[in-house]
């Protein structure tokens, strides 16, 4: 395959992020731009899904940075939301655990 054409994939992705409500279309126009290029459906969904999991790592180093270098800064600032950014990196941590599982 050309290396051009995996370039319209993230673009379809902002595309389709952009007019779907809540920003659900772009994944589903990503397979479906994948498969149109010839890859076989179950593939594009495993290349999907592992892409998934590489953005949910990245939020959860994000948050362990943030939680390590400015958990202090984050309670003085938002003191209110401190359990909710709690619960949103247990959330993170668990959909990880659970994605490699089921992927393994």
């Amino acid at each position: 395959m050309k290396k051009w054409a995996f370039l319209r994939v993230p673009a379809m992705q902002a595309l389709f992020n952009a007019i779907t409500p809540m920003a659900s279309g772009g994944q589903p126009a990503q397979l479906v731009g994948l498969v149109q290029m010839g890859v076989e459906g179950g593939r594009a969904t495993s290349i999907l899904l592992m892409k998934f999991i590489i953005f949910q790592f990245v939020v959860l180093v994000s948050y362990v940075l943030t939680l390590f270098f400015g958990f202090d800064l984050m309670m003085q600032q938002f003191s209110g939301l401190v359990f909710l950014i709690l619960i949103g990196f247990v959330v993170h941590t668990i959909s990880i655990i659970f994605f490699i599982a089921g992927d393994v």
